[in-house]
């Protein structure tokens, strides 16, 4: 990193034997960024060694994984989080559509069991407790226990494991039952301390167009060199 105006006294004039250091602030972003260091109370300086990109007019999250809202998911890592424009609008075709990335630490186990059992927590979390906002105070008589069906199919191109299956859940902003599709995907990278754990859910069926839509990030996902 080059320094602030080399051989500039603090009065502005130039001298030979004069030196200046790097500018604080931007060192210590540059630290960040090259060491990939996560901080949970500024996520989105967070530059992972990959890409994970999202159509325009997609919102985009990023929180330590497990969130607070969940604190019992076994799993740890970086989660990443792409929401389709509608996700939040009753009514629109996206409604409750999105696709996670979940960089997560290396040596951890993925299997049909683990993400039956970790996805169950995260939306049993994120139901209850909120995702930020606080507990969301929902009447006794509208929680339902939520529900997940999963089994593992023939790995879709370029993943080392793919499953599917479906979460059925309260639907928190329409306070009704609801059943979300998902699919999930493990796929290698040339990372020894990470490796990436994708899953996109939506209501819509799979035979819906829109789950070539929430591919995309996942096809567009780079693992970039150290």
């Amino acid at each position: 990193m080059a320094s602030r105006l080399p051989g500039m006294r603090s009065n502005g004039n130039r001298h030979s034997s004069s030196y200046s250091i790097v500018d604080e602030t931007d060192c210590i972003r540059w630290i960040i960024r090259s060491l990939h260091i996560f901080s949970p109370s500024n996520p989105m300086s967070f530059a992972g060694p990959y890409t994970f990109t999202a159509p325009e007019r997609w919102a985009i999250e990023r929180s330590s994984f497990p969130p607070p809202f969940a604190p019992d998911v076994a799993l740890t890592g970086v989660e990443e989080i792409r929401f389709m424009p509608g996700w939040g609008s009753a009514g629109a075709p996206d409604y409750w559509s999105l696709a996670y990335m979940f960089w997560l630490d290396a040596g951890q186990k993925v299997d049909a069991a683990v993400l039956k059992e970790n996805i169950r927590r995260y939306y049993d979390g994120l139901i209850v407790n909120g995702g930020g906002g606080g507990p969301r105070n929902i009447p006794k008589d509208k929680l339902i226990p939520t529900k997940v069906g999963i089994q593992q199919v023939k790995p879709e191109p370029g993943d080392t494991g793919t499953w599917t299956g479906t979460v059925d859940m309260l639907d928190y902003m329409a306070m009704r039952p609801m059943r979300l599709y998902f699919t999930a995907h493990v796929r290698p990278c040339d990372d020894r301390q990470h490796f990436p754990l994708f899953l996109e859910l939506s209501p819509r069926p799979f035979e819906d167009p829109i789950w070539l839509q929430l591919k995309q990030p996942k096809e567009n996902f780079v693992c970039l060199p150290e």
